[in-house]
C-alpha cells in the first residue's frame, strides 16, 4: 500500500504543479526556466512552454497506471532533473529565482519571502527517490489496492497544493482582477 501512496504523492505533485503553471503567461514560465541559467535560450523556451503539459500528462498517467514503471521512470527522471537544477542554483548562490514549483515561486521570490531553499531540492529529490523505490523490481501488489492508495496519495498531495495556493493568493490579492478578484476576496475575506 505504501507504494501507491508514494506514487500518488508524486503524481499529485506533478498534476498540481502543471495545473498551477497553466494559468500563467507563457513569457513568465519561459522567464522562470531561463532565470535558472541551466539551459540554452532555445531549450529554455521550449521547456517553459511545454513543462506544464508534461507535468499534467505524466501525473495523470502515473495515477491511471497505478505506478507502472513505463510511466514512473520518466517521472523519476524529471523529478531528479528538478532536484539537480535546484541544487546547482543553490550552490551558485542563485536563490532569488525561487523554486517555480506550483507557479508560486517567482512572485514570492520577488517579494523576498520565498527564495530558493535547500528543502525545495530535497523535496524534489525525495519524491524522485521514493518513486524510484516504489517501482523497483520486486515491489509488487494487487493493482486495485495500488490504485486506491495512489489516488489517496494524489488527494493528499493536491490538498497540500490547495493550501499553498490559498496562502499565495492571500499574500498577493491585488494581482487579480475581474471575477478572479471576487473569488480572492471571498477566499481571503478581504474587500476587492
Amino acid at each position: 500500500m505504501w507504494t501507491g501512496i508514494v506514487v500518488g504523492l508524486a503524481a499529485g505533485a506533478l498534476v498540481g504543479a502543471g495545473a498551477g503553471k497553466l494559468g500563467e503567461d507563457e513569457a513568465v514560465r519561459v522567464g522562470r526556466v531561463a532565470a535558472h541559467r541551466l539551459l540554452p535560450a532555445g531549450v529554455a523556451r521550449v521547456v517553459g512552454r511545454r513543462l506544464p503539459a508534461a507535468e499534467l500528462v505524466l501525473g495523470a498517467a502515473l495515477i491511471a497506471s497505478g505506478g507502472a514503471a513505463v510511466v514512473a521512470v520518466p517521472v523519476v527522471l524529471l523529478l531528479a532533473a528538478f532536484a539537480a537544477g535546484l541544487t546547482v542554483n543553490l550552490v551558485r548562490g542563485n536563490t532569488a529565482v525561487g523554486c517555480g514549483c506550483f507557479a508560486f515561486g517567482t512572485e514570492a521570490a520577488d517579494r523576498g519571502d520565498d527564495r530558493l531553499r535547500w528543502w525545495h531540492a530535497a523535496r524534489a529529490l525525495g519524491l524522485a527517490v521514493t518513486a524510484a523505490v516504489a517501482v523497483a523490481p520486486g515491489v509488487t501488489g494487487p493493482w486495485p489496492e495500488r490504485l486506491g492508495a495512489t489516488l489517496a496519495g494524489a488527494v493528499l498531495a493536491l490538498a497540500v497544493v490547495a493550501v499553498g495556493a490559498v496562502r499565495a493568493v492571500a499574500s498577493a490579492p491585488q494581482a487579480f482582477t475581474g471575477p478572479a478578484a471576487a473569488a480572492v476576496a471571498h477566499l481571503t475575506g478581504r474587500p476587492q
